[in-house]
């Protein structure tokens, strides 16, 4: 913000590609109020007798304490008329247990839905599921919550409309991205995106005060006055367009000096090709 900013190079080599476990998950969705209502198995074998009886599913990912993925399956039974149970289950594989196998993560979440579609604050503490899954893979357990009281439950069809989580995964830089706020987000493998750094913008108080050092660099002096930092889009700075074609600023003026300096020296070149022919013509002369 401003000229209070601090500067430091931004170490592309060297990023932190640890990851983050996942501690806060919040799914948000609407389920079809139409459905009828189902049965809760107990215990299940298998994920097809799980879908076999939900009236919805739907995948998400949780990152554990080495960034590493874990893909979880959501099960909603509705099982009366405004009431639906949701259970998440992991492949027990994940766990130290058999493939294939499901395994539930937490407790079960209770959906209470108002006659207008919508979980009520008394009943939003019922809809959250505390999952601490052991991981099998040498990740701390893990410790999050997925909250599910956005939900909703009107006459359309079931579907998950978004999911946020403070996890983050790892994996290999796959390419960068710089956005109009000047943040350099590397993208990952795996899809996640990390932030690694911010360009800033410089601004004067009379940018015409500048010293033209060419190839579009400008140097502060007196007249332009010190140099103040900030981030683009804030307190007047503009914004960073990636991958756009700016138009032209080359300096003319040195280019014409190139241009002349290039010219005397062709020209002088010539002059030197010239008397060397002469002198090749008076020696073939003096032979014959």
């Amino acid at each position: 913000s401003g000229g209070g900013t601090t500067l430091a190079p931004i170490d592309m080599a060297n990023i932190d590609l640890s990851g983050t476990a996942s501690s806060n998950i919040t799914i948000s969705g609407n389920l079809d109020s139409r459905e009828g209502t189902t049965t809760v198995p107990a215990a299940p074998q298998t994920f097809d007798e799980i879908g076999a009886s939900a009236s919805f599913s739907s995948q998400y990912t949780a990152f554990d304490s080495l960034g590493v993925g874990h893909s979880m399956t959501l099960a909603y039974f509705k099982t009366d008329a405004n009431t639906w149970t949701v259970q998440a289950y992991i492949d027990s594989s994940e766990v130290g247990g058999t493939a294939g196998i499901p395994t539930q993560v937490g407790g079960d979440a209770t959906l209470t839905f108002s006659t207008s579609g919508v979980i009520e604050e008394a009943n939003a503490a019922a809809a959250v599921i505390t999952g601490t899954p052991a991981y099998s893979n040498g990740a701390a357990a893990g410790d999050f919550t997925i909250d599910l009281s956005n939900s909703s439950q009107f006459g359309g069809t079931s579907t998950v409309r978004a999911i946020d989580q403070d996890g983050e995964g790892t994996g290999d830089i796959t390419g960068y991205e710089i956005r109009q706020n000047g943040d350099i987000v590397a993208l990952l493998a795996g899809g996640t995106e990390i932030e690694v750094g911010t360009i800033p913008l410089a601004d004067f108080n009379n940018v015409e005060g500048l010293q033209r050092s060419g190839n579009g660099i400008y140097l502060e002096t007196e007249r332009s006055g010190q140099a103040s930092i900030g981030t683009a889009g804030t307190l007047g700075f503009g914004e960073l367009r990636s991958s756009s074609l700016e138009l032209s600023n080359v300096d003319i003026a040195n280019e014409f000096v190139d241009l002349v300096v290039y010219q005397r020296g062709y020209q002088a070149s010539s002059q030197v090709f010239n008397a060397t022919s002469e002198i090749l013509r008076d020696t073939i002369g003096l032979i014959r």
